[in-house]
Protein backbone atom coordinates (compact mmCIF):
# COMPACT_ATOMS: atom_id res chain seq x y z
CA UNK A 1 0.00 0.00 0.00
CA UNK A 2 1.09 3.42 -0.89
CA UNK A 3 2.23 5.80 1.79
CA UNK A 4 0.39 8.79 2.87
CA UNK A 5 -0.09 11.30 -0.68
CA UNK A 6 -0.30 14.35 -1.43
CA UNK A 7 -3.43 15.49 -3.11
CA UNK A 8 -3.01 17.51 -6.36
CA UNK A 9 -5.26 20.54 -6.57
CA UNK A 10 -6.89 19.35 -9.81
CA UNK A 11 -7.94 16.43 -7.94
CA UNK A 12 -12.12 16.67 -7.74
CA UNK A 13 -14.04 14.97 -4.91
CA UNK A 14 -17.36 16.72 -5.75
CA UNK A 15 -19.11 13.90 -6.87
CA UNK A 16 -18.58 11.61 -3.55
CA UNK A 17 -19.09 14.74 -1.28
CA UNK A 18 -22.54 15.17 -3.25
CA UNK A 19 -23.70 11.64 -2.56
CA UNK A 20 -22.60 11.66 1.13
CA UNK A 21 -24.41 14.77 1.50
CA UNK A 22 -27.67 13.33 0.29
CA UNK A 23 -28.01 11.37 3.28
CA UNK A 24 -25.48 12.50 5.75
CA UNK A 25 -26.31 16.05 7.64
CA UNK A 26 -26.80 16.74 10.07
CA UNK A 27 -24.62 14.57 11.87
CA UNK A 28 -24.17 16.97 14.71
CA UNK A 29 -25.20 20.35 15.97
CA UNK A 30 -22.53 22.30 18.46
CA UNK A 31 -25.43 23.97 19.33
CA UNK A 32 -28.00 21.64 20.22
CA UNK A 33 -25.92 18.92 21.68
CA UNK A 34 -29.28 16.91 22.70
CA UNK A 35 -30.10 16.62 19.45
CA UNK A 36 -28.14 13.49 19.43
CA UNK A 37 -26.95 10.92 17.42
CA UNK A 38 -27.08 7.38 18.30
CA UNK A 39 -23.80 5.68 16.93
CA UNK A 40 -23.15 1.95 16.64
CA UNK A 41 -19.67 0.38 16.53
CA UNK A 42 -19.17 -2.11 13.94
CA UNK A 43 -17.01 -4.87 14.79
CA UNK A 44 -17.45 -8.01 12.35
CA UNK A 45 -14.69 -9.45 10.59
CA UNK A 46 -16.54 -9.99 7.09
CA UNK A 47 -18.15 -7.13 4.78
CA UNK A 48 -21.38 -9.57 4.43
CA UNK A 49 -21.78 -9.99 8.24
CA UNK A 50 -20.73 -6.07 8.59
CA UNK A 51 -23.95 -5.35 6.21
CA UNK A 52 -26.13 -7.24 7.94
CA UNK A 53 -25.65 -5.52 11.08
CA UNK A 54 -26.03 -2.49 10.09
CA UNK A 55 -28.77 -3.13 8.96
CA UNK A 56 -30.46 -5.12 12.20
CA UNK A 57 -29.12 -1.98 13.92
CA UNK A 58 -30.65 0.42 12.07
CA UNK A 59 -34.03 -1.05 12.34
CA UNK A 60 -33.05 -0.91 15.85
CA UNK A 61 -32.84 2.73 15.89
CA UNK A 62 -28.65 3.39 15.23
CA UNK A 63 -28.41 6.76 13.32
CA UNK A 64 -24.65 6.28 12.29
CA UNK A 65 -22.14 3.78 12.00
CA UNK A 66 -18.41 3.65 13.17
CA UNK A 67 -16.74 0.79 10.86
CA UNK A 68 -13.53 -0.80 12.75
CA UNK A 69 -12.09 -1.73 9.09
CA UNK A 70 -9.08 -3.05 10.55
CA UNK A 71 -11.26 -6.07 12.07
CA UNK A 72 -12.18 -7.21 8.41
CA UNK A 73 -8.70 -6.81 6.97
CA UNK A 74 -6.85 -4.25 4.73
CA UNK A 75 -6.51 -7.26 1.93
CA UNK A 76 -10.26 -6.73 1.34
CA UNK A 77 -9.65 -2.79 1.09
CA UNK A 78 -11.96 -3.37 -2.66
CA UNK A 79 -14.28 -5.39 -0.93
CA UNK A 80 -15.57 -2.53 1.38
CA UNK A 81 -17.09 0.05 -1.27
CA UNK A 82 -20.06 -3.05 -0.71
CA UNK A 83 -20.57 -1.88 2.68
CA UNK A 84 -21.05 2.02 1.69
CA UNK A 85 -22.98 0.78 -1.22
CA UNK A 86 -25.22 -1.24 0.45
CA UNK A 87 -26.17 0.21 3.56
CA UNK A 88 -27.68 4.11 2.93
CA UNK A 89 -27.11 5.67 5.92
CA UNK A 90 -23.77 7.40 7.27
CA UNK A 91 -20.66 5.18 8.25
CA UNK A 92 -17.45 6.66 9.10
CA UNK A 93 -14.34 4.81 9.61
CA UNK A 94 -12.38 3.97 12.41
CA UNK A 95 -8.21 1.91 11.16
CA UNK A 96 -7.48 0.75 14.65
CA UNK A 97 -3.75 -0.52 15.62
CA UNK A 98 -3.73 -4.53 15.79
CA UNK A 99 -2.87 -3.84 19.50
CA UNK A 100 -6.10 -2.67 20.11
CA UNK A 101 -8.48 -5.08 18.33
CA UNK A 102 -8.51 -7.88 21.34
CA UNK A 103 -11.13 -5.24 22.84
CA UNK A 104 -13.56 -6.18 20.24
CA UNK A 105 -13.27 -9.98 21.22
CA UNK A 106 -10.57 -10.83 19.44
CA UNK A 107 -10.35 -11.61 15.19
CA UNK A 108 -10.00 -15.07 13.47
CA UNK A 109 -6.54 -13.93 11.97
CA UNK A 110 -3.43 -12.28 13.34
CA UNK A 111 -3.53 -8.63 11.64
CA UNK A 112 -0.33 -6.46 10.13
CA UNK A 113 0.88 -3.73 11.98
CA UNK A 114 0.56 -1.02 9.39
CA UNK A 115 2.68 1.82 9.42
CA UNK A 116 0.79 5.10 10.45
CA UNK A 117 0.41 6.05 6.86
CA UNK A 118 -0.98 3.38 5.68
CA UNK A 119 -3.73 3.75 8.33
CA UNK A 120 -4.40 7.05 6.93
CA UNK A 121 -4.58 5.98 3.55
CA UNK A 122 -7.22 3.23 4.46
CA UNK A 123 -9.68 6.08 5.84
CA UNK A 124 -8.90 8.23 2.43
CA UNK A 125 -9.67 4.98 0.72
CA UNK A 126 -12.99 4.36 2.50
CA UNK A 127 -13.58 8.19 1.68
CA UNK A 128 -13.58 7.46 -1.87
CA UNK A 129 -15.95 4.65 -1.14
CA UNK A 130 -18.70 6.87 0.47
CA UNK A 131 -17.56 7.02 3.83
CA UNK A 132 -18.34 10.30 5.72
CA UNK A 133 -15.27 10.72 8.26
CA UNK A 134 -12.37 9.58 9.78
CA UNK A 135 -12.00 8.77 13.51
CA UNK A 136 -8.07 9.47 14.38
CA UNK A 137 -6.40 8.79 17.66
CA UNK A 138 -4.76 11.63 18.90
CA UNK A 139 -1.32 10.02 18.64
CA UNK A 140 -1.47 8.60 14.74
CA UNK A 141 1.71 9.60 13.11
CA UNK A 142 3.92 9.43 16.83
CA UNK A 143 4.14 6.19 17.13
CA UNK A 144 6.53 5.75 14.34
CA UNK A 145 8.88 7.52 16.59
CA UNK A 146 8.39 5.50 19.71
CA UNK A 147 6.75 5.73 22.94
CA UNK A 148 4.93 8.89 23.96
CA UNK A 149 7.42 11.25 26.12
CA UNK A 150 6.53 12.55 29.59
CA UNK A 151 8.06 15.87 28.17
CA UNK A 152 6.29 16.59 25.98
CA UNK A 153 3.36 16.75 28.23
CA UNK A 154 4.73 18.82 30.64
CA UNK A 155 5.53 21.39 27.80
CA UNK A 156 1.93 21.19 26.69
CA UNK A 157 0.47 21.91 30.23
CA UNK A 158 0.03 18.88 32.08
CA UNK A 159 0.84 18.80 35.39
CA UNK A 160 4.86 18.19 36.55
CA UNK A 161 4.02 16.30 39.50
CA UNK A 162 0.84 14.49 37.91
CA UNK A 163 2.68 13.06 35.02
CA UNK A 164 5.43 11.87 36.93
CA UNK A 165 3.49 10.18 39.58
CA UNK A 166 0.60 8.49 37.07
CA UNK A 167 2.36 8.09 33.48
CA UNK A 168 1.67 9.61 30.58
CA UNK A 169 -1.28 10.23 29.62
CA UNK A 170 -1.39 7.66 26.69
CA UNK A 171 -2.94 7.43 23.03
CA UNK A 172 -2.86 11.00 22.47
CA UNK A 173 0.85 13.02 20.98
CA UNK A 174 1.89 16.92 21.77
CA UNK A 175 5.30 16.06 19.46
CA UNK A 176 5.44 18.64 16.86
CA UNK A 177 6.15 16.48 13.87
CA UNK A 178 3.20 14.54 14.67
CA UNK A 179 1.02 16.95 15.04
CA UNK A 180 2.32 19.04 11.74
CA UNK A 181 1.67 14.97 9.78
CA UNK A 182 -1.96 14.71 11.82
CA UNK A 183 -2.79 18.33 10.25
CA UNK A 184 -1.57 17.15 6.80
CA UNK A 185 -4.11 14.19 7.01
CA UNK A 186 -6.77 16.57 8.05
CA UNK A 187 -6.82 18.69 5.55
CA UNK A 188 -6.28 15.43 2.64
CA UNK A 189 -9.62 13.82 4.67
CA UNK A 190 -11.32 17.70 4.08
CA UNK A 191 -10.74 17.57 1.03
CA UNK A 192 -12.76 14.60 0.30
CA UNK A 193 -15.58 16.10 2.09
CA UNK A 194 -14.97 13.82 5.38
CA UNK A 195 -15.09 15.23 8.73
CA UNK A 196 -12.74 14.42 11.73
CA UNK A 197 -12.83 12.69 15.20
CA UNK A 198 -9.72 12.62 17.02
CA UNK A 199 -9.98 10.29 19.77
CA UNK A 200 -7.61 8.80 22.82
CA UNK A 201 -8.25 5.70 24.93
CA UNK A 202 -6.12 7.08 27.94
CA UNK A 203 -3.86 4.66 29.96
CA UNK A 204 -4.77 6.31 33.25
CA UNK A 205 -7.55 8.51 34.97
CA UNK A 206 -7.28 11.97 33.76
CA UNK A 207 -8.60 15.31 35.19
CA UNK A 208 -10.61 18.60 33.76
CA UNK A 209 -7.66 20.40 33.03
CA UNK A 210 -6.48 17.24 31.20
CA UNK A 211 -9.49 16.76 29.27
CA UNK A 212 -9.95 20.82 28.44
CA UNK A 213 -6.39 20.48 27.54
CA UNK A 214 -6.70 17.30 24.76
CA UNK A 215 -10.00 18.63 23.69
CA UNK A 216 -8.58 22.14 23.12
CA UNK A 217 -5.54 20.66 21.07
CA UNK A 218 -7.82 18.35 19.28
CA UNK A 219 -9.95 21.48 17.84
CA UNK A 220 -7.04 22.86 16.96
CA UNK A 221 -5.16 20.56 15.18
CA UNK A 222 -8.42 20.71 12.98
CA UNK A 223 -10.54 18.07 14.39
CA UNK A 224 -14.15 18.48 13.73
CA UNK A 225 -15.04 16.64 17.01
CA UNK A 226 -13.41 15.00 20.21
CA UNK A 227 -14.24 11.73 21.55
CA UNK A 228 -12.19 10.86 25.18
CA UNK A 229 -12.36 7.22 26.49
CA UNK A 230 -10.77 7.38 29.99
CA UNK A 231 -9.12 4.63 31.57
CA UNK A 232 -11.00 5.00 35.35
CA UNK A 233 -9.78 3.34 38.56
CA UNK A 234 -12.45 4.55 41.19
CA UNK A 235 -15.83 6.40 41.45
CA UNK A 236 -13.38 9.00 42.28
CA UNK A 237 -12.01 8.91 38.76
CA UNK A 238 -15.69 8.50 37.53
CA UNK A 239 -16.70 11.56 39.58
CA UNK A 240 -14.24 13.98 38.11
CA UNK A 241 -15.63 13.12 34.90
CA UNK A 242 -18.50 14.24 35.78
CA UNK A 243 -17.12 17.67 36.23
CA UNK A 244 -15.22 17.76 33.32
CA UNK A 245 -18.00 16.74 30.66
CA UNK A 246 -19.54 20.12 32.76
CA UNK A 247 -16.66 22.68 31.74
CA UNK A 248 -16.35 21.03 28.48
CA UNK A 249 -19.92 22.17 27.29
CA UNK A 250 -19.15 25.08 28.62
CA UNK A 251 -15.54 26.03 27.06
CA UNK A 252 -15.29 23.84 23.93
CA UNK A 253 -16.80 24.79 20.55
CA UNK A 254 -16.52 21.52 18.99
CA UNK A 255 -19.09 18.30 20.06
CA UNK A 256 -17.63 16.39 22.00
CA UNK A 257 -17.86 12.31 24.04
CA UNK A 258 -16.79 11.50 27.13
CA UNK A 259 -16.56 7.91 28.61
CA UNK A 260 -14.88 6.28 31.37
CA UNK A 261 -13.71 2.93 30.81
CA UNK A 262 -13.12 0.19 33.90
CA UNK A 263 -15.05 -1.41 36.23
CA UNK A 264 -18.69 -0.72 36.79
CA UNK A 265 -18.68 2.64 34.46
CA UNK A 266 -21.96 1.94 32.32
CA UNK A 267 -23.98 4.08 34.98
CA UNK A 268 -21.31 6.67 34.45
CA UNK A 269 -21.56 6.30 30.71
CA UNK A 270 -24.61 6.82 30.61
CA UNK A 271 -24.91 9.86 32.81
CA UNK A 272 -21.71 11.71 31.11
CA UNK A 273 -23.81 11.56 27.85
CA UNK A 274 -26.84 13.57 29.36
CA UNK A 275 -24.56 16.24 30.33
CA UNK A 276 -23.64 17.55 26.75
CA UNK A 277 -22.39 14.71 25.02
CA UNK A 278 -22.74 14.96 21.03
CA UNK A 279 -23.49 11.32 20.19
CA UNK A 280 -24.24 8.00 22.37
CA UNK A 281 -21.88 5.15 21.03
CA UNK A 282 -23.64 1.78 21.40
CA UNK A 283 -23.40 -1.80 19.96
CA UNK A 284 -25.79 -3.82 17.92
CA UNK A 285 -24.77 -7.15 20.46
CA UNK A 286 -22.23 -8.51 23.27
CA UNK A 287 -19.82 -10.99 21.83
CA UNK A 288 -18.23 -13.35 24.01
CA UNK A 289 -14.60 -11.49 25.44
CA UNK A 290 -15.99 -8.40 23.45
CA UNK A 291 -16.19 -4.70 25.26
CA UNK A 292 -19.13 -5.64 27.31
CA UNK A 293 -18.78 -1.79 29.19
CA UNK A 294 -20.34 -0.31 25.86
CA UNK A 295 -24.30 -0.43 26.46
CA UNK A 296 -26.69 -2.03 23.68
CA UNK A 297 -29.04 -0.16 21.31
CA UNK A 298 -31.64 -1.01 23.45
CA UNK A 299 -30.24 0.32 26.60
CA UNK A 300 -29.91 3.74 25.07
CA UNK A 301 -32.64 4.75 23.14
CA UNK A 302 -35.24 5.09 25.94
CA UNK A 303 -32.40 8.19 27.03
CA UNK A 304 -31.89 9.43 23.30
CA UNK A 305 -36.11 9.50 23.00
CA UNK A 306 -36.68 11.27 26.11
CA UNK A 307 -33.93 13.65 25.27
CA UNK A 308 -35.94 14.26 22.01
CA UNK A 309 -39.00 14.92 23.28
CA UNK A 310 -37.73 17.34 26.28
Amino acid sequence: MSSLSTISGKADFSEAIARRDRFTKPLFDAANPFAAKLVCDITDNTVESAIATMRRAAFKGADVFNLNVSLIGYEKLEELSRIFDGVKMPVFTAVRRASFLPVYGGTPFPPRQQTEAERVDVHLRCLDFGSVGVDMELDTFHTDKGSVSLANEIEAGVDKERASALGPIGDVSFDQDAIGQQKEAIRQIKSRGGFVIMSTHTARPINTSEVLLIARSAAERGADYVKMVVRTRSQEDQDELVRASLALRKEISIPFILMPMGRHTVATRLTLFTLGAGWAITQAEFVPGGFHQQPLIETWLPIIRALRAS
